[in-house]
């Protein structure tokens, strides 16, 4: 039998339901996003080139998950909620919300370099690697925000999930460093420092999927 969650007794008590629909939309537009990232980072891989209209749509969903952030904050400041629950539930949300943000910035730098900046094949696998990972690990961040509400158990599962991804991220950007040393061209350095700044950002993803999870475990384990 799954326990209710504090968290979710909290938000019944307090009539608070309306945050509680807000931060789900927040987390799927997140996980959205990086879904969208993943897909250019595809097109930029396989056609080398990059996908304008797509680009749009990974602007779009990372802004309209900043301006459901602000809703959220704005309406934690003015909830009947208890000053630690409100405190945990706005570290989750602006955790959660840097996703996007790095994801944003992941095609931001390969709009930058263009089809021509696309990396070498066996760099570019392990940006692959990487880039699917971190979609993993955005999905895995959406469950984890609706299971807070009602299953604490099951959160705290997730939430080891996502750190083992995490792990892997590690793994593959350890890696994908060495390859970018072995395939470095010194003709163009500028292009390859971009490249370099393209693995470290979608590395970032994971960092912040992993932090908002560890946010969203302390919060259970307060509330639980």
């Amino acid at each position: 039998m799954v326990r209710d969650s504090g968290v979710a007794r909290w938000f019944a008590l307090q009539r608070e339901r309306k945050i509680r629909e807000m931060m789900l939309a927040h987390s799927s537009l997140v996980h959205r996003t990086v879904e969208k990232l993943a897909g250019f980072v595809e097109e930029w891989l396989d056609r080398k080139s990059v996908d304008e209209a797509l680009f749009e749509e990974i602007k779009d969903l990372e802004g309209e998950a900043d301006g459901v952030r602000r809703e959220v904050l704005r309406m934690l400041a003015e909830a009947r909620l208890e000053p630690d629950l409100k405190s945990y539930l706005a570290r989750v949300v602006r955790q959660v919300d840097w996703i996007a943000d790095w994801a944003l910035e992941s095609a931001r730098l390969i709009r930058v370099v263009g089809g021509e900046g696309a990396p070498p094949p066996q760099l570019g696998e392990l940006l692959r690697k990487m880039v699917s990972k971190a979609r993993e690990a955005a999905e895995a961040i959406d469950e984890c925000v609706s299971l807070m509400f009602k299953d604490p158990e099951g959160t705290l599962d997730v939430c080891d999930r996502i750190e083992d991804v995490e792990e892997e991220v590690d793994v593959l950007y350890e890696g994908a460093r060495v390859e970018f040393l072995r395939s470095f061209k010194s003709d163009n350095p500028a292009m390859y420092a971009l490249l370099f700044h393209i693995i470290e950002a979608v590395e970032m993803i994971a960092d912040r999927c992993e932090d908002a999870s560890d946010c969203v475990r302390e919060l259970v384990v307060r509330v639980a």
